[in-house]
Parts: structure tokens; C-alpha cells; sequence
């Protein structure tokens, strides 16, 4: 008995469901009804004895196994019992019938007209190649690249001289001043001889017309490719933040601050954005992005302003759609990749939008060389055809190592930083 009112207790009149249900008021334009039985369905005869005043609805009479008649009554709604326990209601033609005919009632009788054509899909196989056709046309709506038919796993990328090695340090982001390597890490910044030129402790860093700025908490420091030294051009003029980077030519400081996961972002003492994820700060073509994890920014005008967000991409898509982790952009096209590995291709011009790749590239960073977009996640590679718009669906996977950063070096060629089990190694990569 315990077993079988364990199994509804939500349906027992002290329930917190039931009692929820019975404090919501009632409407006056439904009618209600209530159908219990009088039988409860076990054969243990608890009459007269002292579990009667523990389990009455096992009583015949009294119950239907599961509740009392009694406290089935609600003031106002029209009672039906029936000489049955409460699992044989829900079968029984004699109670299906009064079900029926209460819920006729007041019904208007609808003229349905002929049907003469049936164009209703009438099988799963039916549904599917319906689905698979709509699909179809939505990409030739949208279509901007050809996408491959399948993916093919291939030697694309071949590291072949290693310039340098480092130990102890935590991470690092390279910088090619047109041949003054430079590796920034979390303890200062690396020549390509293993020295520590700035042993400082850097709050951003900011590559822009072939100079490498640096913040540090007492001031920014600045090299260019004539130079193997960094000079001091500020003072400490700004808050300490968690991040800041200075802007160049415009001479103002992006602040970040993070908490709970999520950053303030200012332009001064002017906010940009607030709790949102803040991905990187990156300059194409001499101006300065903002990459934020829900859109992306460009500084024109004196002012921020929004490139594209990513509720305004999914709405265009009809499906939601991972936070912006890279943005590149060529004429008029956008490429953005998401934190759900989606490559997205946006036609500004003639208002297109397409999902290139879908769980099935990177998202780490994106690179153009030679008329090719790469695609890089932190052990994996593919490209597209900037020139043809392809998308060829060739890639190499990386078993052995992590990318921690990637440049372009030359034509068909990139410097790459990767982590090892024994540290961080800077190579050459062709392809």
C-alpha cells in the first residue's frame, strides 16, 4: 500500500500539487466536472480495522484507491461516482459516454468542406524529402559559397623550421613587425633569442601600422621593426584595470573589467558595453574592432558603432546561434565564427546570409593568406576559396599538440605558437 501511493502521491489531497490547483480560482465561462469511483481495486478487506483510519479510500464505498470520495468534491462542480477504482475509470464505456456527451454540450455544428486535392505528406519518408526540399531552398536563397558534398582529411599545413622555445610562462600571443618577431606571454615580451626585452607586467597589447604597443601598469611602451628595444612614449595617465590598450593616433584607453564572468567595457570613463563577454580587440585595414561575445563594434566617427549583433543574425536564420569568438571582413562580406563552431558568411550588399560550416570548423581564429580564409580551432585547420567561393571541405587535425596563436608570416606561410607537453615551441608553417 505504502508502494502504491508513493507512486501518486502528487495526486494525494495534501500534495503541493493539489493544493496549488485549488487555489487558483475557477472560470465562470467552463463548466466543471469531476469523475471518481467507489471501488478501490485490491483485495485486502481494511474494514473495521485500524488502518481503516489511515487508508479510508481502500474502503469500499469510501474510496477509489487512491483518494476518498469525500475530499474528490469540489463546491459548485457536478459529482459522478462510479462503482470502480480510479486506473478503470479512464476505460469504462459507461463513464467514457457521459464524458462524451458533457463535452458536446454547447458544441456548434462546422460545415468542413470537400477536400480535393490531399496534398497532406502521408509518410515519414514523405515528411522527410518535404523537409529536405525546403531546406534546399532556403540555400539557394542564401547560397554565397558552394559547400562541399563531403570532407576530406588532408596534409595541408607543414611546420617547417622552429625559431624558438620558452618554459614557465602560462600563454603567448605573437607579432610580426615585417621580421621583428616578438612574443608577448604573461611574463613580459620575447625576441626571437629567447630574451625578455619589456619584463613588465602587461595589462594589453595592441599591434597597429606595424608597431606593437604595450600597457603596463606603469605606463605604454612602443617598438617597431627598426628597433629590438621598447621605449617608454606614456606615463601612467589611467586606472589600473584588468585589461587596458591604448589607441594609437586617437590617444584613449580601452578599460575592461571582468566580473562573474563577464566584462565592462569602457573608452575612457565612457561605457561601450556592460556584463558582456569581451572576445578580443583587433585592427583590419588600420581600424580598430571590438569583438564582443553577442556582437561587433567598429570605432568610426569618434564613436563605436554596431556592425552586426547576433539576435539580429537569428532572426535572419530562424535558430539560435553560439556567442561571436572571431570577425573578419573583405568588400562587403562578413565572415564570423561562433563559440558552436558555425562559420557565418553575411552578404551585406545583397542582404544574404549563410551558415558556411556548421559544427564542423574551428573557432578559435581566422586568417586571410593568398586569397584563402583559413579557419583554425586550437587543433584543427580548414580553408575557403575567397577568390571562387568554395568552401572545398579539406582539413588537418593535430593530435599532438595545441595552437596557442597563428599569424601570417609570407605568401603561403604562417608562424604558429603551440604548446607541448614540455612548453611553448614557435614555428614556421608553409602550405
Amino acid at each position: 500500500m505504502e508502494l502504491i501511493s508513493s507512486y501518486y502521491k502528487e495526486l494525494l489531497p495534501d500534495s503541493e500539487f493539489i493544493k496549488k490547483i485549488n487555489s487558483l480560482d475557477r472560470r465562470n465561462d467552463i463548466k466543471y466536472y469531476i469523475y471518481t469511483g467507489t471501488k478501490p481495486d485490491i483485495k485486502v478487506h481494511i474494514k473495521n480495522t485500524k488502518l481503516a483510519t489511515f487508508y479510508p479510500e481502500f474502503i469500499n464505498g469510501m474510496g477509489d484507491g487512491l483518494v476518498t470520495v469525500d475530499s474528490a468534491k469540489l463546491n459548485g462542480v457536478e459529482f459522478y461516482t462510479f462503482d470502480l477504482p480510479y486506473n478503470k475509470l479512464y476505460s469504462n464505456n459507461d463513464v467514457l459516454k457521459i464524458l462524451q456527451k458533457n463535452l458536446s454540450e454547447g458544441i456548434q455544428k462546422v460545415n468542413i468542406p470537400n477536400i480535393t486535392d490531399d496534398v497532406f505528406p502521408e509518410t515519414k519518408k514523405e515528411v522527410l524529402e518535404k523537409t529536405v526540399k525546403e531546406e534546399l531552398k532556403k540555400e539557394k536563397i542564401s547560397k554565397i559559397y558552394e559547400k562541399p558534398q563531403n570532407y576530406k582529411k588532408k596534409n595541408l599545413l607543414k611546420y617547417t623550421e622552429q625559431l624558438l622555445y620558452l618554459e614557465n610562462i602560462n600563454y603567448g600571443k605573437i607579432f610580426n613587425l615585417s621580421g621583428n618577431i616578438l612574443i608577448s606571454t604573461n611574463k613580459g615580451i620575447y625576441d626571437l633569442d629567447g630574451k625578455n626585452i619589456l619584463k613588465k607586467n602587461i595589462l594589453g597589447s595592441l599591434e597597429y601600422k606595424n608597431r606593437l604597443y604595450i600597457t603596463t601598469n606603469d605606463g605604454v611602451y612602443a617598438i617597431d621593426n627598426s628597433s629590438y628595444e621598447f621605449i617608454k612614449i606614456k606615463n601612467i595617465d589611467f586606472d589600473i584595470h584588468d585589461n587596458v590598450f591604448y589607441l594609437p593616433e586617437i590617444r584613449k584607453y580601452i578599460y575592461v573589467d571582468y566580473k562573474n564572468g563577464l566584462a565592462t567595457v569602457f573608452e575612457n570613463k565612457k561605457i561601450i558595453a556592460d556584463k558582456t563577454m569581451f572576445i578580443s580587440l583587433k585592427v583590419l585595414n588600420n581600424d580598430f574592432y571590438m569583438i564582443l561575445g553577442n556582437k561587433i563594434l567598429k570605432r568610426k566617427n569618434n564613436k563605436w558603432e554596431t556592425i552586426v549583433t547576433k539576435t539580429g543574425l537569428e532572426d535572419i536564420l530562424k535558430k539560435n546561434i553560439g556567442y561571436f569568438t572571431d570577425y573578419y571582413s573583405r568588400a562587403y562580406y562578413l565572415y564570423i565564427l561562433t563559440s558552436d563552431y558555425k562559420l557565418l558568411v553575411f552578404d551585406t550588399k545583397n542582404k544574404k546570409l549563410q551558415i558556411l560550416g556548421d559544427s564542423d570548423v574551428g573557432k578559435f581564429k581566422m586568417l586571410e593568406n593568398n586569397n584563402k580564409l583559413w579557419i583554425f580551432d586550437k587543433n584543427y585547420a580548414t580553408y575557403i576559396d575567397l577568390k571562387n567561393k568554395i568552401f572545398p571541405g579539406e582539413y588537418q587535425a593535430f593530435n599532438d599538440f595545441n595552437i596557442i596563436d597563428i599569424i601570417d608570416y609570407k605568401t603561403d606561410s604562417f608562424l604558429t605558437l603551440i604548446k607541448k607537453d614540455r612548453g611553448f615551441e614557435l614555428w614556421i608553417v608553409q602550405y
